[in-house]
């Protein structure tokens, strides 16, 4: 199984071998990172072989893809999603798992994080530019993950704003929050922060539940989360003056 995220300024990939959805667990798992942003067209398929390569494996042996589904940079998801599209037409209709970024940006954070592997919510915080940012939050259970509030673009004040999404955080039981910014900001004391971009390692993590509950495509239905779909601003929108 071969999954991959690009929703950001990198490209995470990796590989899963083994009896991964039927078993829930890796018999073995490699990982390479690359070059995103504008340059995941030319940097993820090199990536893919490279994974293939070190494995002694061709893309015959490939039986399932795992795909991050945004949100993040429109280049990046549009390059990820036509690569699953071509991939999986390519190698037999091969079935399509594809896993929200900001999910995996929460597991991310559980996996880099052992204290935040009991079950509970974690919240995610993911840069979108323009001034604004995505956010999210998951309840987890083991390695399957809940929307508890589903994807959706903020001011950043809203963040610290009474009624606001961070009240959310607060409210919640560890007030984890996994996030991806820059410049990195400075969180409230009361809220453990943890700096994770998503992995696709994670993604391979998620991917057996996602696979019981039926959550899996075809070619033709591999669709980019863009949850904003606005990727300019005018100058009124911006406050510019003319």
């Amino acid at each position: 199984m071969l999954a991959w995220d690009t929703s950001g300024s990198t490209v995470s990939a990796a590989l899963g071998r083994g009896a991964w959805l039927a078993q829930g667990a890796a018999v073995h798992v490699q990982s390479a990172h690359a070059v995103g942003g504008a340059q995941a067209s030319a940097t993820l398929l090199p990536a893919l072989q490279g994974l293939l390569q070190q494995a002694g494996l061709a893309w015959r042996d490939v039986h399932a893809l795992v795909v991050g589904q945004g949100p993040g940079a429109f280049t990046g998801l549009r390059t990820a999603c036509s690569l699953a599209q071509g991939l999986a037409l390519g190698l037999g209709d091969v079935p399509v798992i594809m896993v929200p970024s900001l999910m995996a940006m929460a597991h991310t954070a559980r996996l880099q994080c052992p204290d935040w592997r009991v079950a509970g919510e974690i919240h995610v915080a993911l840069d979108a530019r323009m001034g604004q940012w995505y956010t999210a939050s998951y309840r987890f259970d083991d390695a399957a993950a809940v929307p508890w509030q589903v994807p959706q673009v903020v001011q950043p004040p809203a963040l610290w704003q009474p009624g606001q999404w961070l009240e959310a955080v607060q409210a919640s039981q560890g007030r984890r929050l996994a996030y991806q910014l820059a410049p990195e900001a400075t969180w409230p004391a009361a809220i453990d922060a943890q700096a994770a971009p998503p992995s696709a390692s994670a993604m391979l993590h998620l991917a057996p539940a996602h696979w019981r509950a039926a959550q899996v495509v075809s070619a033709a239905d591999v669709m980019p989360l863009y949850v904003r779909d606005e990727v300019a601003q005018t100058m009124a929108q911006r406050g510019v003056a003319s």
